[in-house]
């Protein structure tokens, strides 16, 4: 079973529990081994669900990890946004490097992927004059340039457009101009770290299956890239969504490992 999680937020950015909460809920579940993301700040775009204060994040996690050594390895991180960027980075146990969302064109509106249909749909017809596909590929182009800046640990929810998208709601997530542009992404990321296999969608009830979708864990399988397992909790009921069975998932994929986080570094566990 797996023992590790690294993708995990609390109160102090858009969770529903305190840090204390989480790691004692993470210490009834078994693990081992648990990391917290907060998300980096963009007072300007994402005031309402970023750290308003790294510094006392860091040394609140740090407290944590302190207090709690004894029965459990605790890490202090971040889930960098390319439109909020950490200033932190050297404070860090390890970076998660995600995109939630794009601006206009003149810096003055921030829309978000993943804060409803009705949202985004504004946003592609505002910004992309109603091209889905051409707010795809600067997602992707994004999350690309992001991976290039911080070398992150984890790649969060490589897919995350697609949350909103049931049915093909928005867009073909099933064309083969969205796959080439999910695929290039792939191709290009799978160089520079760990995809995360997330089941935060599917615990909170807005997709059936996690980011990244099955097609594209086969396309990461076939670049080589590698993979971990994450709930990206955001309160103390989603610590361990579904992790087995991710790890099942993966197995029947093809994959012959996946990745924990275990006593501060990835190791390579065989299925």
């Amino acid at each position: 079973m797996i023992r590790s999680s690294m993708h995990n937020h609390t109160d102090l950015c858009d969770g529903n529990n305190t840090p204390d909460e989480m790691v004692v809920a993470a210490i009834d579940a078994g693990f081992t081994d648990f990391g917290f993301s907060g998300h980096s700040m963009n007072e300007k775009y994402f005031n309402e669900w970023g750290l308003h204060d790294e510094d006392a994040y860091i040394k609140e996690i740090n407290r944590i990890k302190e207090k709690y050594k004894k029965q459990i390895n605790i890490y202090v991180g971040i889930e960098n946004d390319y439109f909020g960027r950490t200033k932190n980075s050297d404070k860090l146990d390890f970076l998660i490097t995600s995109v939630h969302g794009f601006v206009n064109s003149d810096d003055t509106k921030y829309y978000s992927v993943d804060n409803g249909a009705e949202e985004l749909i504004a946003g592609i017809d505002s910004v992309y004059s109603g091209n889905a596909m051409s707010m795809i590929k600067a997602y992707y182009e994004n999350l690309c340039k992001a991976a290039l800046l911080d070398k992150p640990d984890i790649i969060g929810h490589l897919d995350l457009p697609i949350k909103h998208n049931e049915g093909n709601f928005i867009f073909n997530e099933n064309s083969d101009e969205y796959l080439k542009i999910a695929k290039d992404a792939i191709r290009y990321l799978s160089a520079f770290s760990v995809f995360e296999v997330n089941t935060g969608g599917m615990y909170r009830g807005y997709r059936e299956f996690p980011y990244p979708k099955e097609e594209l864990l086969y396309y990461i399988l076939k670049e080589s890239g590698k993979v971990t397992i994450s709930a990206d909790a955001h309160s103390i009921n989603g610590i361990d969504y579904k992790l087995d069975e991710m790890e099942d998932l993966v197995k029947d994929i093809g994959f012959k490992e996946f990745y924990i986080y275990e006593n501060g570094e990835f190791k390579r566990h065989r299925l």
